[in-house]
């Protein structure tokens, strides 16, 4: 699996996948804190070992990578000509070998078993040698080091991996701004960065660091439902097996479960269950699809302090029996996560509504004054999306009905609230993203226009 490259690829789907596959528990780093003290280098260097903790283990497993990422770092060389070996497992040129090692264990600080990638060419030994490790001192991180005492191999320039991801990431987002044959801000040496326009490479690498930090609080929305879900993943063992084969829903999702004990003196509402059956039935078909199809659990889920709960590792939407109005939310959560090969709420197109949602937030909160732990998850990128999601619903779909909030909530809670000022973009958007046509816009160019005014005023999120 390639963990994020310069070239494409997103972080979020990457890992979702990887842990489909392996079943293995999500690792996931502190967001480094960034303020407006820390100066460019400083700041580079705490999200390069940030990304390299999240993403350098599966990344260093991956040793072509490392040469995609080269190649946006040193477009001046063919890397077609280089390969890329294992330093730990591979039988290595006597010479090459020993350089990288001398470099990477003097300066770098290496711990050459660590697994090591080496990029060198053996058409023209004078070439200068790429080694990339899991971690790097960051007083060498990326620097050239000259070879004078070996005939053979002139130099060697050392990365981390998180280095690297991050370098070619920047360097490709600030392509076409710096004029050609000007030095990139990774022209470095052990004494200074090189660059042409600082501005550039600030601008870019705030815009990077926002993108991570929303990606890094949908990881831990997924974790989270992941470790929440798998609580009740197990089949009840008193429940209504005529039910659960002859429900509807079957017809949607890939395995259903009804929770009908009986919960505090109370009996299981059958008929109560069958207008939900009915009001989903309504406007299934006019909702978003993908063949990805989730697995439907009704549950009683007060001890999870939720109504509702969707784990996108699993792959299963959660709803309480009792209370289904949150269906359409975590339906919303569904789409976000499986509906394309990446995730939604962490695309740069749905980046401008975060910003908005956040900063009328908390213009709302000095008049509401929710505590800062429930600012802090409505503004994840997810529950925004899934929020967005619930309001375009009762806009353009239903307004009345048992699975999603009636009018009231939606006009007066503080967490929809904040969408005032941009709902008809919102809806473009989601116009766009699902292909459908809103009853709030005439015209899908008028969709596309209003999606357009959003991106061209937008301003990355401020972190500091």
């Amino acid at each position: 699996m390639k963990c994020l490259s310069a070239l494409g690829g997103n972080i979020m789907t990457n890992l979702l996948k990887y842990i489909e596959k392996n079943g293995k528990e999500l690792k996931i780093p502190s967001f480094p804190t960034i303020t407006e003290k820390d100066d460019f280098k400083t700041s580079f260097f705490k999200l390069a070992r940030y990304l390299g903790k999240l993403e350098g283990e599966e990344a260093m497993k991956d040793p072509v990578m490392c040469i995609d990422n080269l190649e946006v770092l040193n477009p001046e060389l063919d890397m077609s000509r280089y390969n890329a070996y294992d330093l730990k497992s591979v039988y290595l040129d006597d010479n090459a070998e020993r350089t990288a090692k001398t470099v990477l264990e003097g300066r770098g600080k290496v711990d050459t078993t660590e697994q090591p990638v080496l990029v060198f060419t053996t058409d023209d030994s004078s070439e200068r040698i790429f080694a990339v490790a899991p971690t790097c001192s960051t007083t060498n991180d990326g620097s050239a080091f000259s070879m004078r005492y070996y005939v053979d191999y002139g130099s060697i320039r050392i990365y981390s991996i998180g280095y690297l991801l991050l370098a070619s990431r920047l360097e490709s987002a600030i392509k076409g701004k710096i004029p050609e044959g000007k030095h990139s801000i990774f022209e470095y040496s052990t004494k200074s960065w090189r660059f042409y326009n600082t501005s550039v490479y600030a601008e870019a690498l705030l815009d990077i660091i926002g993108e991570e930090y929303n990606v890094n609080l949908n990881l831990k929305y997924s974790k989270e439902g992941r470790n929440t879900i798998a609580t009740f993943r197990t089949d009840k063992k008193y429940q209504d097996e005529e039910l659960n084969k002859s429900t509807i829903f079957n017809q949607w999702f890939r395995k259903v479960e009804v929770d009908t004990e009986k919960y505090e003196s109370k009996v299981f509402d059958y008929e109560k269950f069958s207008e939900v059956e009915k009001d989903f039935a309504a406007i299934y078909d006019q909702l978003p699809k993908t063949s990805a199809k989730p697995e439907l659990r009704f549950r009683k889920l007060g001890k999870h302090k939720a109504f509702g709960l969707y784990s996108p590792f699993l792959n299963i939407i959660a709803v309480d029996v009792r209370m289904t109005n949150s269906f359409v939310h975590e339906y919303g959560h569904y789409l976000d996560f499986k509906y394309q090969n990446s995730v939604l709420s962490n695309s740069s197109l749905f980046a401008p509504f975060i910003k908005m949602y956040r900063e009328n937030l908390s213009a709302l909160n000095e008049t509401f004054c929710v505590s800062k732990k429930m600012i802090d998850y409505y503004n994840i990128p997810t529950e925004i999306f899934a929020r967005g999601f619930e309001l375009w619903v009762h806009a353009n779909i239903v307004s009345d009905s048992s699975v999603i909030q009636q009018s009231e909530c939606y006009n007066n809670k503080i967490d929809y609230k904040a969408f005032e000022g941009f709902k008809e973009s919102l809806f473009a958007y989601f116009n766009l993203i699902f292909g459908q046509q809103s009853s709030c816009s005439s015209q899908n160019s008028v969709a596309a226009s209003k999606v357009n005014e959003v991106e061209t005023v937008y301003e990355q999120l401020s972190l500091f």
